[in-house]
């Protein structure tokens, strides 16, 4: 991973209860495969997601209003066949990747491949629906983008298929 925007160390990561602090993030974090970004990029990007997709009462996207929406099984897909997946939405066109926990707790970047392929690991004890963010850098701060794939919180990745690619 390219030197990725903002990088806390452990002793910045004030509150234990966040999913950022949790011990296998942080070795996530430690092998520099994810990078932790400050709450104000997660209140932008949860922004970004209330005025891109039909937010639900539970916080997930109904993706059946969404232009193009394609999904993919992603309990029963490899991390191979997740990413070629992922790749063929419109987040895939971007190097990077941003998953946001919440508005109010720090997200994570990394490269995009990299947050696809290590999904279960990082959101093992983050129920709920969780969204990923295509991230450009912009000067070196990073750019959320309205390229977003949601995991469901139960078994589904659901995202808006690339049609240039097809």
């Amino acid at each position: 991973m390219s030197s990725l925007i903002y990088s806390k160390t452990h002793s910045d990561v004030e509150d234990e209860l966040m999913q950022v602090a949790k011990s296998h993030i942080m070795r996530l974090i430690d092998a520099n495969l994810v990078a932790i970004l400050p709450r104000e990029i997660s209140a932008v990007a949860a922004e970004v997601a209330s005025r891109t997709l039909p937010i639900r009462s539970n916080g997930g996207a109904d993706w059946s209003q969404v232009t193009n929406s394609c999904a993919c099984r992603w309990m029963t897909a490899d991390d191979a066949e997740a990413v070629n997946w992922a790749r063929q939405t419109t987040a895939g066109r971007h190097s990077c990747a941003l998953l946001l926990y919440s508005s109010d707790e720090p997200c994570l970047s990394g490269d995009f491949e990299k947050i696809i392929s290590n999904l279960d690991t990082l959101i093992w004890t983050a129920p709920g629906s969780r969204f990923i963010f295509g991230l450009d850098m912009d000067e070196s701060e990073p750019c959320v983008s309205s390229d977003i794939i949601e995991f469901d919180g139960i078994d589904r990745l659901f995202g808006v298929r690339d049609l240039s690619k097809h």
